[in-house]
């Protein structure tokens, strides 16, 4: 609602009926005599005396007018007024301080402002003030301020502030960049105010320490120093100084306690062996014969170059080449390769279709452009996009013939957008076979790494794109029932570059999609009638609609004690789902779907056939779902 204005005194008016009765004053001059004599003498009748001051109109009107004025301005004031921002305000915190201040905007948890006389931004922590004051603003205009990026000013525990825009946090350090100079910096939260502190930890957690890092040292040995950290161990630091692109190894002893403070922030692990310069604060640079004798490195796996082992982290520009795929119905990973001498981001088709848009970002946040063309695979469950070749400065190889240059057993990485918590997770097994379209391995894929990477670790290239996990159910005769699972992921080396991509425009491949999906959704719930698994949530609302339905009419019959009634109701639910099953498909034709949709379509048939002999056997199915409660 937009804020009245002011009322304005000289505006307000009185009506006839309200106005009091005029005071009667008579000027006129009484009818005189003839004189009688020649001298003139005018004659006034005796004056009537004065009315009090009180009486007078123009008094009682004003009068009037004050009161009035004042009594709206107090209604206005503690009505109206209090929704405007800025607001100037006294606040008073729990402990009974008080502070002079320009509220400029809040949220359920921040207070912004301003002091008196000075234009820096602040910012405080709604629960650190006194109930009447979080009752008065929470009254006021709300303009959310828990969000990043932040600009405000933090205060050291010495006193020092300094304005800052906030980038990201996470416990016990913020991200931010100096307004003065643009530079980004790291600050341990132990080291601000409490105030600060309480702020920041109300502000979105987002910070993750990932190689490679730029940091500014704080001390030695390169005291401000901007650099870039590749890695450490719990002894050695390996860093590259930007301005002259050196790599060094130093001790971790070595730094100030904020330096040592923050490197042990990152996963332990020393990427490269090469000999490189030992550094003792110069920019001397030794040739390495014995610079690394007494420097301890954690042992290497088969692969000594970029990566360390099966169980080990994973090349760091391995993570620049990660994508994470997100739309606003599902949500997957992705990765950068190159691929018929194009950069692409490869990712599953059933990470897009489903969604009416999709944006992909690199694990930094950062948007990568979606304007590209977009290919499907024929008969494999892979996408590619194109991007800009600026894009493709990190990228990862896909590895030509995985069936020579591997061998089953070879320990294998897969990172990516796991669970959709957004953050690079590393997945590690075995390779257990190789098919003509499908890799196996051991690693446990999770929801989520759908378009991961999976990274042979000997060759240190792609030999699939994560894809699927199949779970078997059979009979054991030593343990009964056993369940299996087992995990795959698509080749991309050997897609026929002739007649295997099939260009794909995003509107149409977007509404087969949809239309794909709804009927998916139908057959699942389905499914889970057939199997009693009614319990659980049904993604497919005519169905549900169904089984309520249904459930009424049992129920009902069940009170009359009438078996004929609950045996046509039986019969009545059967014939609904069984509609439903046989127009599932009916507005999709396959030969005019892309080629993954048309696979879905296909398999969704054949799952009709079976579920119409589900169907037949009407008594046998639903009398055990009646007696279960259904």
């Amino acid at each position: 609602m937009d804020d009245l204005p002011p009322l304005d005194p000289d505006s307000a008016s009185e009506t006839e009926s309200t106005r009091p009765p005029p005071t009667k004053v008579f000027l006129g001059l009484p009818t005189r005599a003839e004189p009688t004599h020649v001298v003139y003498r005018p004659y006034h009748s005796p004056r009537e005396p004065d009315p009090p001051f009180w009486t007078h109109d123009w008094f009682k009107s004003l009068v009037f007018l004050l009161i009035a004025s004042s009594a709206g301005g107090w209604a206005y004031y503690h009505f109206y007024w209090p929704n405007r921002l800025p607001q100037e305000h006294q606040l008073t915190d729990v402990q009974g301080k008080t502070m002079d201040v320009t509220i400029l905007g809040h949220d359920d948890a921040l207070l912004k402002y301003t002091l008196p006389g000075s234009a820096t931004v602040r910012y405080l922590s709604l629960a650190t003030l006194a109930p009447p004051d979080q009752e008065f603003i929470a009254k006021l205009s709300s303009k959310p301020v828990a969000q990043l990026p932040l600009y405000c000013t933090l205060t050291d525990s010495e006193g020092k502030e300094t304005v800052v825009r906030i980038i990201a946090r996470n416990e016990n350090w913020v991200r931010c960049t100096l307004i003065s100079d643009g530079s980004t910096h790291y600050i341990p939260l132990a080291t601000l105010t409490d105030s600060d502190q309480a702020v920041i930890r109300l502000l979105p957690s987002d910070l993750f320490f990932n190689y490679p890092m730029d940091y500014v040292f704080t001390g030695s040995p390169r005291p401000g120093t901007s650099v870039q950290l590749l890695g450490r161990n719990d002894d050695t630091i390996e860093y590259l100084v930007l301005a002259t692109g050196q790599k060094y190894f130093s001790t971790i002893s070595q730094l100030s306690d904020i330096d040592q403070s923050f490197v042990r922030e990152f996963p332990a692990f020393i990427p490269d062996r090469p000999p490189l310069a030992q550094d003792n604060g110069s920019n001397q640079v030794h040739d390495g014969s014995n610079s690394l004798a007494d420097i301890p490195v954690p042992k290497s796996g088969a692969n000594s170059g970029a990566n360390s082992g099966s169980n080990g982290p994973i090349n760091p520009n391995v993570l620049k080449a990660l994508v994470i795929v997100k739309g606003d119905y599902s949500e997957g990973s992705g990765f950068i390769a190159k691929l018929h001498n194009q950069y692409f981001v490869v990712t599953n088709e059933h990470v897009l279709s489903g969604n009416k848009e999709f944006t992909i970002t690199d694990m930094d946040g950062n948007k990568i452009p979606t304007n590209g063309a977009l290919y499907g695979a024929v008969d494999y469950d892979v996408a590619i996009m194109k991007v800009p070749d600026s894009v493709g400065k990190h990228y990862l190889e896909i590895l030509a013939d995985p069936e020579g240059n591997t061998k089953v057993g070879d320990p294998v990485t897969v990172p990516g957008n796991s669970f959709g918590a957004e953050v690079p997770s590393q997945i590690n097994g075995d390779l257990l076979a190789i098919g003509p379209q499908l890799v196996e391995v051991s690693a446990q894929l999770q929801h989520g790494i759908s378009g991961s990477p999976i990274i042979d670790r000997t060759a240190d290239k792609v030999i699939g794109i994560a894809t699927m996990s199949i779970t078997y159910r059979y009979d054991s005769a030593s343990s009964g029932l056993t369940t299996e699972t087992r995990w795959f992921g698509y080749r991309v080396d050997n897609i026929n570059t002739d007649n295997g991509w099939v260009k794909i425009d995003w509107a149409r491949f977007r509404d087969e999609g949809l239309k794909v999906q709804e009927a998916v959704d139908l057959y699942k719930s389905l499914d889970m009638v057939l199997r009693g698994r009614t319990n659980e949530d049904v993604p497919n609302d005519l169905v549900q609609s169904a089984i309520n339905e249904f459930q009424s009419e049992v129920s009902s019959a069940q009170q009359r004690r009438s078996s004929e009634d609950v045996q046509s109701a039986i019969r009545a639910f059967n014939g609904k789902l069984r509609s439903l099953a046989d127009n599932g498909t009916t507005a999709l034709t396959s030969t005019t779907l892309y080629p993954y949709h048309a696979e879905i379509v296909k398999n969704l048939d054949d799952l009709r056939i079976y579920m119409d002999k589900a169907f037949d056997n009407t008594n046998r199915k639903f009398n055990n779902l009646v007696n279960s409660g259904l």
